[in-house]
């Protein structure tokens, strides 16, 4: 299993993240722990500058493919078929 905690200074605020890419692979449909649609993961990266990211992909209600990367704090396991 591979973890790593990566911290930043932002405004004056400390952040510890840790980060288990281990936990996802290609294929995997996620969400946005905050909610949202679900997602398909593209590609995980954990070499990636800046502590790592997951690539994920998702269509909007009009067909549009959409694309972004996400640390695997963000991002949790969803079932399929819901």
């Amino acid at each position: 299993m591979l973890n790593f905690t990566f911290t930043r200074e932002s405004q004056k605020t400390r952040f510890n993240v840790v980060s288990n890419f281990d936990d996802f692979e290609q294929g995997n449909v996620v969400k946005l722990k905050s909610g949202g649609k679900k997602m398909t993961v593209k590609h995980v990266n954990p070499d990636a500058p800046h502590g790592g990211h997951i690539k994920c992909e998702w269509m909007l209600d009009d067909g549009t493919l959409r694309a972004s990367t996400f640390q695997p704090a963000q991002i949790e396991h969803v079932d399929a078929e819901e």
